[in-house]
């Protein structure tokens, strides 16, 4: 179960953000600022969700860094409810923003995840991590525990030396490498299998680079799934390393979490959530996904007190 490091061991919190863009709803057509054009297809509504999560804090260790279990559950609540979600006419596409002048004829929901960097987003709000109070530090126990179970992840637990394996600055641009040079499909699959990696048992060190390349050598090419066939080829996982560690990369690591800071975000996972109308609201945390589906229109079951069922049964 997931054991929470003390306050004095924790510096930091988590976030998200969202890229400028305009709906225009009745008219099928949407321009974002993006640097790309494509065409793409549009249903009814026009709905966009886009999730920021993070596996890590800032490069600095002043700021303090942090890997999240909370964005891990939104990330693996969105994961295993995207059949019944397409179900319902919403499209998961783990991309960026869409392109600049394209023409649309079909978006539903559109779900886009970025790490970035936390530090700098603590540093610019103010805020601080909830582990900082004894209180609350003592109940995340608790809250992590219960939350893991809830979705799904019963095996997940706090890596032994939390903060010196939570500095993962190096994990974070490998997934902005796969994000910029591989398919959705890869750069999900690469997401998921890094989470999993990182917060269940062995609970690999990501911070050492060997591990790292170990990790991507070994990702399957579906997670969860039973095939043998991996993710990346040993070509692959070199060029990865490489491109993770240019300029380019830092510099987009670095925009993302501008954007994130100019959008209010002050923890993860954080959402912005744009409904039918062109209208959006942020959204704070793993447990806010039936206001989501509210706003959005999605068909949900709330939480609900059943009445005693059997022959004593009183209402």
């Amino acid at each position: 179960m997931p054991r929470f490091p003390t306050p004095s061991t924790l510096t930091s919190t988590q976030t998200t953000h969202l890229a400028p863009f305009n709906i225009l709803h009745n008219n099928c057509a949407i321009d974002t600022n993006c640097d790309w054009d494509h065409s793409i297809s549009l249903l009814i509504r026009c709905l966009s969700l886009y999730l920021w999560c993070h596996l890590n804090h800032p490069e600095n260790r002043q700021n303090g860094r942090q890997a999240s279990l909370y964005s891990y559950i939104a990330f693996y609540h969105i994961i295993k409810n995207q059949e019944r979600l397409a179900a319902h006419g919403v499209q998961i596409e783990f991309v960026g923003p869409f392109p600049s002048s394209c023409t649309v004829n079909w978006v539903t929901l559109s779900i886009s995840i970025h790490p970035i960097l936390l530090g700098a987003i603590n540093a610019a709000s103010g805020n601080k991590p909830p582990w900082t109070l004894p209180a609350k530090a003592k109940y995340g126990n608790f809250d992590g525990r219960r939350s893991s179970v809830r979705v799904g992840k019963p095996d997940i637990t706090t890596p032994d030396s939390f903060m010196e394996r939570s500095m993962t600055v190096l994990p974070l641009r490998v997934l902005h490498f796969i994000k910029a040079n591989y398919s959705d499909a890869v750069y999900q699959t690469a997401w998921h299998w890094l989470l999993h990696c990182f917060w269940e048992p062995p609970n690999a060190n990501l911070t050492k680079p060997d591990v790292l390349v170990r990790a991507l050598a070994d990702a399957p090419r579906q997670y969860p799934g039973d095939t043998k066939d991996k993710l990346f080829g040993e070509a692959d996982v070199k060029k990865i390393m490489e491109g993770a560690a240019t300029q380019e990369i830092k510099d987009s690591v670095r925009a993302k979490t501008q954007e994130a800071i100019e959008r209010g975000a002050f923890g993860a996972p954080w959402f912005w959530v744009v409904n039918d109308e062109g209208k959006g609201e942020p959204f704070f945390g793993s447990d806010r996904f039936h206001y989501m589906y509210e706003y959005l229109g999605v068909p949900y079951q709330d939480i609900a007190i059943l009445p005693p069922q059997g022959k004593g049964a009183k209402l």
